[in-house]
């Protein structure tokens, strides 16, 4: 017989005679569990004429006494069960039910801090039964007892009691999910220890205990009171002759009472943190449930700690067609404290719930509240299958509550219209709504990555409702574009607007006008250059940083920085469409796009330092025409500076070209899609990426590359090739622009901007205003982000156009790359 037959065997029950039950024998036989079922009762434990010697009342206080030893043996016995039959097993099971490197973290996560109650429990259980050996069949006092270690068991009960739901939710997760473990777990229940009982009823026996305990103290006190607060005569009179009846001041009724109070407030300080966990498990079967669907990468920060499940429920949505005119659609939609999900569930064959997302999630920054007021409509109770048309047109209805929701950027294609199935129900959803919209802003305040700080709000001015137009009026126009650069001690700010150029030292509100009548739409300053390039009136010119400095203070006028001026591109070149700055090697390089009659032409401009060229005695010209021109399609309408290359967005997709010999380069399509025709996902990628805008490249990794577009987003390799399984991610607004500084790139649409990690693509902030407009994301990454929008004046000098810095509120730091990594990374297109 093994060791655990003979444990079985040991620990049988054996019945006893009655002398045998009444002497310190069965007194110790029920300490080791081994009496029968029927002998477990103190009255079976003494001699009928003892019994019938004491009045009820006793009889009553010591069978409550007995029982509590008794349920505390059984605990311990449980406790110990839950060690021999489920832990030890499945930590030396053969071949593992767990993997090893998932094993002892599960095993800690199940069952938590159950050997530290064990451990409480058996020394109490110690104390309990050497009091019934040195007092039995009477025993005085428990309270004693049950106290000391009641005041030392608090924190590993609250531990526990917090930590049980999620112990549950990891149990129930591994037997959906692992079928050894499920197998592991049915063969355990075969134990005849466990007596039928399923797992779950050893998981849950801590967060019970207490409260059993608390109820069976609560008894004994009772009785212990009515016995020895009263007068001799009433005490006669209740029959209480027993041993003990000598004090009106019993050390249970005053000891009991403080044990209860103990046991009190440990339930009391622990249910605040059961709720959470309950919420947690509820938010972890969520997420293991969840279906996505194929192609879209959405990432919801599920696995970040503060991640919570707020509120969830059944509700229907109507959607109407030929087939089905009523159209009802029963939904689970879950409110987690970043994201609004729909859902349908779906029980799989094998008994597991799957709920498959139906619809995009709906950040809480977009979240918008309709209409919660309309009258209820009627649906056909769900009873009805199987009857007859007239059947079912004679059925039972319902009333069903409507309330609506919708997407802030897209208000008419992302409205939904949701179904509750009463009115309590819906007020329940749109106060969770609200609440949940209102914490999330508090956090998102609180924990921004991009700080708008206004730079200036007043001066700049367009046209309003309330202005009024006069020769004294003094419009600038609309803000189109903005630069920063540093002259001595001072930050100086370049505005362009419709009217002309304006700058001013940072701080002063009363900006002067340096180039009039000009409409420039882009410009950088390049300090080490001394010189800011403007794109104004489809020309490219430079002007001098220290003039324009000295302008802005009213030092020089505009004729003196006028004479400054070189005009960069040539007036063969037509006119310029764009243009972007950048280091390419070790050279600074003015890359622009000019549109003559016929065709798109890529020009490249080397910047040259002219002050080292003069000490040298060698004077040359400002700029220099670098390589020969690169012919383009008519459809480019941006440039992205990479390493060593340049990145031409087009409708095509976006070119890699080689700006050192562009009449030669060879040009690379990015993204790739050959192979589409035989790859479903890639197939379905290139169809999304070519009805969007692209809008650059972004670096994420030694390895892979973010490609931008208007709508979408998707990674690349080294070699251009989709990568992450041909994915793509969605954006929330339509992007018109973008920045990447560090870990993020920043989306700008006319009404918000959007800011996303770059590797994971997960939203992480969103900024909403008015009349967005990205003005300058800098020459390098260090330069200030400038971003224009509405102002917040409307009076009769016109609407203010409001200018505003993007301020990093962390340092963020990009994991450092090796030079062999970096070296590799950009191999295939040189852009190292």
């Amino acid at each position: 017989m093994d060791a655990e037959l003979r444990s079985i065997a040991e620990q049988s029950a054996q019945p006893l005679t009655d002398e045998q039950l009444q002497s310190e024998e069965g007194l110790r036989a029920f300490q080791k569990g081994r009496l029968l079922e029927t002998d477990e009762a103190w009255h079976r434990l003494l001699p009928t004429s003892a019994l019938e010697a004491l009045g009820s009342k006793e009889v009553k206080r010591q069978s409550q006494i007995f029982e509590i030893i008794k349920t505390e043996r059984n605990y311990v016995r449980d406790l110990k069960l839950v060690r021999d039959i489920f832990v030890e097993p499945l930590r030396n099971a053969d071949p593992p039910v767990i993997k090893k490197d998932r094993l002892r973290g599960f095993i800690k996560e199940v069952f938590w801090n159950m050997d530290e109650i064990l451990a409480y429990h058996q020394r109490m259980l110690n104390g309990l039964f050497a009091r019934q050996l040195e007092q039995h069949p009477f025993i005085h006092s428990i309270s004693d007892v049950v106290l000391e270690t009641a005041l030392v068991f608090g924190e590993a009960y609250e531990s526990y009691y917090k930590h049980y739901p999620l112990a549950k939710a990891r149990h129930i997760s591994e037997v959906n999910r692992n079928g050894d473990y499920a197998y592991f777990i049915q063969q355990r229940r075969l134990d005849p220890r466990l007596r039928k009982r399923d797992f779950n009823a050893f998981l849950i026996q801590p967060t019970n205990r207490l409260t059993q305990l608390k109820l069976q103290l609560s008894g004994v006190e009772k009785v212990t009171r009515q016995l020895y607060q009263t007068s001799d005569a009433d005490r006669n009179d209740l029959g209480s002759s027993g041993p003990g009846n000598v004090s009106d001041d019993h050390t249970d009724i005053s000891g009991l009472e403080v044990v209860q109070e103990v046991i009190n407030g440990i339930i009391r300080t622990s249910q605040p943190g059961i709720d959470v966990a309950d919420s947690k498990a509820k938010f972890w079967d969520l997420c293991e449930s969840l279906v996505y669907q194929r192609g879209e990468i959405i990432d919801m920060d599920l696995y970040d700690e503060a991640r919570t499940l707020v509120y969830s429920g059944p509700l229907a949505r109507r959607q109407r067609t030929e087939l089905d005119w009523h159209g009802w659609h029963d939904l689970h939609v879950a409110l987690l404290d970043n994201n609004l999900l729909f859902t349908k569930e779906k029980r799989h064959t094998t008994g597991l719930l799957r709920r498959h997302v139906i619809s995009r999630p709906i950040p809480l920054e977009y979240l918008r509240l309709g209409n919660f007021h309309d009258p209820p409509e009627s649906r056909k109770k769900k009873d009805t299958e199987g009857r007859s048309p007239l059947g079912r047109l004679l059925a039972e209805s319902e009333p069903m509550y409507p309330f609506t929701i919708y997407h802030a950027s897209e208000k008419t294609k992302r409205r939904y219209t949701l179904y509750a199935r009463s009115d309590e129900e819906r007020k329940r959803w749109k106060s969770m709504l609200k609440e949940a919209q209102m914490v999330r802003k508090v956090n998102a305040d609180a924990n921004m990555w991009f700080a708008p700080q206004v730079v200036d709000d007043g001066f700049f001015r367009t046209s309003g409702s309330k202005s009024q137009v006069s020769p004294s009026s003094k419009f600038s126009g609309r803000i189109s574009c903005a630069s920063a650069f540093t002259s001595g001690s001072r930050q100086f700010i370049v505005v362009g607007a419709a009217t002309g150029v304006f700058a001013a030292p940072r701080g002063v509100h009363d900006y002067r006008k340096v180039i009039p009548n000009v409409n420039a739409t882009s410009m950088v300053c390049i300090p080490n250059f001394n010189k800011i390039i403007i794109l104004q009136n489809g020309s490219l010119l430079s002007y001098s940083l220290d003039v324009l400095a000295r302008a802005a203070q009213g030092l020089d006028d505009s004729g003196t920085l006028r004479k400054t001026a070189t005009t960069v591109n040539s007036s063969q070149d037509g006119t310029v469409l764009f243009f972007r700055a950048g280091k390419v090697g070790n050279r600074t390089l003015l890359l622009y796009a000019a549109k003559s009659l016929l065709q798109v032409t890529l020009y490249a401009v080397e910047i040259v330092d002219q002050a080292a060229n003069i000490q040298r005695g060698s004077p040359s010209p400002a700029f220099r025409q670098f390589g020969s021109p690169l012919s383009l399609p008519k459809d480019v309408h941006d440039l992205s500076p990479l390493i060593k290359t340049v990145a031409v967005c087009g409708e095509r997709g976006i070119l890699i070209v080689d700006p050192t010999n562009l009449g030669t380069s060879v040009m690379t399509v990015v993204p790739d899609f050959r192979g589409a025709s035989q790859n479903a996902p890639l197939s379905s990628l290139k169809e999304r990426c070519e009805s969007a805008k692209a809008l650059g490249l972004v670096r994420c990794s030694a390895n892979e590359l973010l490609v931008v577009y208007d709508a979408v987003g998707c990674y690349v390799d080294k070699h251009g090739v989709p990568s992450r399984s041909s994915g793509y991610l969605r954006w929330e607004s339509t992007a018109s622009t973008y920045a990447h500084r560090g870990d993020h790139v920043l989306l700008f649409s006319a009404e918000f901007i959007e800011i996303r990690n770059v590797a994971s693509g997960r939203l992480v902030q969103v900024i909403e205003a008015s009349e967005v407009r990205l003005l300058h994301s800098g020459f390098g990454s260090a330069d200030p982000l400038l971003i224009a929008m509405a102002g917040s004046e409307r009076d009769e000098h016109g609407a203010s156009d409001k200018v505003a810095e993007l301020v990093q509120t962390a340092e963020l730091e990009p994991a450092p790359l090796t030079a062999a990594d970096s070296s590799a990374a950009w191999e295939e297109w040189d852009m190292t």
